[in-house]
């Protein structure tokens, strides 16, 4: 196995290994969603956060190491994985290909759960949503009342309602 592919195999392991953690903490960050836990969700959040980055800095490294390896082959461009499998001698293609396919299934658990997360958070956004514009309603209501609002009584004095005369 050549030194740079052996590089590169390590660097899309460690992507393996941090997207199968994306996705734990998707499904974390599920739970709380549901339970409505505040602290499990910032954790979840911040979880995801540092990930990501560590993802992003992973990323750069694959596409340096990649590079590399083109540059062994004498090949030129920047072809896909799959394309860079190819030109590998069997092992590594295997190798290549399979870990391919891992991060191709990791990336589309994390697909599902992140659109499993925004149909929750969408639910709840609506809810909040519904609950300020009743509440909202409520307090035009009482501005506009007849009643106890600021135009109590269409300018007439407060108190003079047949419910107050009767209290």
């Amino acid at each position: 196995m050549s030194s740079g592919f052996a590089s590169l195999a390590g660097t899309l392991r460690a992507q393996a290994e941090v997207l199968a953690e994306l996705v734990v903490l998707a499904q974390a960050e599920n739970e709380a969603l549901v339970s409505l836990d505040h602290e499990a969700l910032r954790a979840a959040i911040a979880g995801q956060e540092e990930r990501l980055a560590r993802l992003a800095r992973l990323d750069d490294e694959r596409g340096s190491t990649a590079e590399s390896v083109l540059c062994e082959r004498g090949m030129r461009g920047s072809p896909g994985l799959l394309e860079l499998c190819e030109a590998l001698p069997p092992e590594e293609a295997a190798e290549g290909r399979a870990l391919h396919a891992e991060l191709c299934t990791l990336a589309g658990h994390l697909a599902e759960r992140n659109r499993q997360n925004d149909v929750l958070l969408r639910q709840a956004l609506h809810h909040a949503q519904h609950s300020i514009a009743l509440l909202t309603g409520i307090a035009r209501q009482e501005e506009r009342s007849d009643t106890y609002g600021p135009t109590a009584h269409g300018g007439r004095r407060a108190g003079t309602s047949v419910l107050d005369r009767r209290a």
